[in-house]
């Protein structure tokens, strides 16, 4: 069967076999239940943690995007690998939370801060929370004429745009190509044969 599978010969596989956990599958993570999605810190008998910062509330701190790890030997404080000799030294991975899962590191190993309100919050208070309505009211109350000017060029632009549209669905009008019938002088009915009885 094994060799059907590589040959291609055969249309069965043998099934896969995951690695024993704490198989160390890349820098920053080892196997864990058939997935390369535990922390480093599993393979060296540790559990993983986020180190919080020499000063509270500095978010500056690199140990925040560091890979930290429970010390047992030391009532099981958290710290940083470049700490502990038995783990190697290493940087979180971008996406990974820091700050007690309040922020998360970036490509640049620095921890940011997620705004739980989000940036569409922030247009909303900026427009409608802040100052930007009530200045420009005040703008158009003195300068009236460039808000009626406004209003003009938007209506001319809106013609515009409906008559460039309406010509460019109107099917073109087809050309007459027929020769018209040639006009012949006199009147067919009232001609009269040469061989009639009106010459006798």
């Amino acid at each position: 069967m094994v060799l059907d599978c590589i040959t291609g010969s055969g249309p069965s596989c043998p099934d896969s076999v995951s690695k024993p956990n704490k198989t160390q599958c890349d820098d920053h993570r080892v196997c864990y239940i058939g997935e390369c999605s535990a922390s480093i810190c599993l393979a060296h008998g540790m559990v993983a943690c986020q180190c919080a910062p020499t000063k509270a509330g500095d978010w500056t701190d690199e140990i925040l995007c560091q890979v930290c790890c429970e010390d047992h030997t030391d009532n099981d404080v958290c710290k940083s690998s470049f700490e502990l000799a038995s783990v190697p030294d290493l940087k979180s991975l971008a996406g990974s939370p820091c700050m007690d899962y309040t922020g998360y590191c970036d490509v640049f190993f620095k921890c940011r801060e997620v705004d739980p309100s989000g940036p569409l919050n922030n247009i909303r208070k900026l427009i409608i929370d802040g100052d930007v309505i009530t200045t420009l009211t005040d703008y158009l109350r003195e300068h009236w004429y460039v808000g009626l000017a406004a209003a003009l060029g938007l209506v001319i632009l809106t013609v515009i745009f409906v008559r460039v549209c309406s010509y460019s669905h109107v099917p073109p009008k087809e050309k007459h190509t027929e020769n018209p019938r040639p006009h012949r002088p006199g009147n067919i009915r009232n001609r009269v044969a040469p061989n009639s009885s009106s010459w006798i």
